[in-house]
Order: structure tokens, then sequence, then C-alpha cells
């Protein structure tokens, strides 16, 4: 990394309504280092990513809670925070759940339940590093258009420069040309 650049801070949501399972992911994110909000349920995840100073860089959600199912959390949860990270865990295999949740791009990774540890914590660690890489993508993106208008600026002054110039350089020229007419009148 860089000596200019700062590591990202990253910070898990675990959306969960049995307390077990989400007591569990918070063990585990703890274990690896990782901060983290856990959630009982989908509004109260809702409310946490919206009023999170930095967004979240990746979301663990259920599939089956109460009220709103975890792909239609995690629907609503991308238009919030788009770049976020969504793993999607179920103890229930629903083939059709999991096909649309990655055709429409929403989660990145589904978790069965009961899941391995290690395999868990290195797509974890996976999710977070492209998180980052998209992050910092973004702000490659963002720097090189402030610089492509700072570019069009100079530009367009070198241009206005250029053509003041020219005018004068006419100007110039006819004065000259003036100047040889008469100087071979008098001769």
């Amino acid at each position: 990394m860089p000596a200019n650049e700062t590591p990202l801070k990253h910070k898990v949501l675990v959306v969960d309504d049995e307390k077990k399972v989400g007591k569990s992911l918070g063990r585990l994110l703890s274990l690896e280092n990782i901060e983290y909000v856990y959630c009982t349920s989908a509004k109260e995840a809702l409310k946490s990513i919206t009023s999170a100073q930095t967004p979240f860089s990746l979301i663990l959600s259920d599939q089956r809670m109460p009220e709103i199912m975890g792909i239609d959390f995690i629907e609503r949860a991308k238009t919030i925070t788009p770049d976020t990270i969504c793993f999607l865990i179920t103890a229930y295999s629903d083939l059709k759940t999991i096909i649309d949740s990655v055709n429409k791009g929403s989660v990145y990774h589904y978790i069965t339940k009961p899941w391995s540890y290690d395999e868990l914590v290195t797509k974890i660690k996976s999710a977070l590093k492209k998180y980052e890489t998209i992050i910092k993508h973004k702000a490659l993106l963002n720097k090189a258009v402030k610089q492509n208008k700072k570019l069009y600026t100079l530009d367009c002054n070198l241009m206005a420069a250029t053509d003041k110039i020219n005018l004068e350089l006419e100007t110039l020229d006819r004065e000259v040309g003036s100047l040889e007419d008469e100087l071979k009148s008098t001769a």
C-alpha cells in the first residue's frame, strides 16, 4: 500500500433474527478483528445503513426473516449503498432465490447453514478485498474526472491564448506588409 494511502476500515452488518446465529457471526468477525453491527431484523438493519457515517463494506443477511426476506432486504440495501458486498445466508436451499439474487447482481455469495468457519472467513476476507478494490477504482475514476476537467479548462485557455496570439501576428503581418509597401513606394 502506498505511503499516502490509509487502510480502509471495514465494518460488517450482520442481519439475522436468530440471536444465536447473529452472535456466532459476530464472534467469527471479532476473532478476525473485523468491526460489525448486529441487527435482529431487516427494518432495524435498513435504519443502521441509512444512519451509518460510512457505508458498510459487507452485509451478511439471513434469507428467512419475519417481515422482509433476506433477498428483498439486500435489494433495498443496495439502493442505499450500491457498493456494499452482500452475502445471503440460509439453512434452506431455495435454488430460485439463489439464481434470482445472483442474476440481479445483488448477492456476491450464497452461504448455507451450517457453514465452515475457514471457508466463511476466506469468503469474507475476499469480499472485503473486493470492496476495497471497488472503492479504490471509484476514487481513481473521480480523480481522473477532476483531472480531465482541469485539462479541458487548460486546453480551452491555451486555445484562447493561441487565437489571441494568432490575431496579433496577423495584425503585425499586415503592419509589416504596409511598411514594406511604403518603403517600396518611397524608393
